[in-house]
């Protein structure tokens, strides 16, 4: 009789387990959907927000203390819509990591410099090691120019995440992705990344 009643609970247990992890399964999918929908919307193709105060270009990893290409796509893209008219000033974001002889918010003043860009049409933050800190960090700076709304430069499958960090701080912010890098299967790593890191914020706020 004990055994029979074991075995109940133990199957109760394991459609329980199933549950959850069909449910996590599930959740984790929904949210790559989102990841890769997000990364396809530029908001500064809408009228209503064609032009704002500031960028803010997310900080990416140096190599060998100069621009990869990663934060390259982000900087060119940045610089793009400056060119253009859509953004008064770009705030470049990234502090200086492990290896670095420069932040890499300073790696990329230099190089938008080299692309002729004006000096005082850029702004620094160069102390964040994370995207919250990059956005925490440039808070001070949107307020005290008053730039009003801002929009986030940064990799396609990065933006979600960095949209809903940005609103909950209080930013009124659009999202313009840099054209996205790497094959098809780098894409999938990477979005998979993102929607876990997403998971990730919302319960641990990090």
């Amino acid at each position: 009789m004990q055994t029979l009643i074991s075995g109940r609970v133990w199957r109760r247990v394991a459609r329980q387990l199933l549950i959850v992890a069909l449910g996590s399964v599930l959740l984790l999918l929904f949210l790559c959907v989102l990841v890769a929908l997000q990364g396809r919307h530029d908001d500064l193709r809408q009228p209503a927000a064609a032009r704002v105060g500031a960028a803010i270009v997310l900080g990416a990893a140096l190599e060998n203390s100069a621009v990869s290409p990663t934060l390259q796509a982000r900087l060119d893209h940045a610089l793009d819509l400056y060119r253009r008219g859509q953004v008064r000033r770009i705030i470049l974001t990234g502090g200086a990591t492990r290896g670095a002889s420069v932040s890499e918010a300073d790696a990329g003043r230099r190089y938008l410099l080299g692309r002729g860009m004006a000096a005082e049409a850029l702004l620094l933050e160069d102390t964040s090691t994370t995207t919250l800190e990059n956005l925490q960090h440039s808070l001070p700076l949107v307020r005290a120019n008053d730039f009003g709304a801002v929009v986030l430069v940064s990799d396609t499958t990065h933006m979600l995440r960095a949209l809903k960090m940005a609103r909950d701080l209080g930013l009124a912010a659009y999202a313009s992705p840099a054209p996205a890098g790497g094959d098809t299967a780098q894409q999938v790593r990477d979005t998979l990344s993102e929607a876990l890191k997403y998971l990730v914020y919302l319960f641990a706020r990090r």
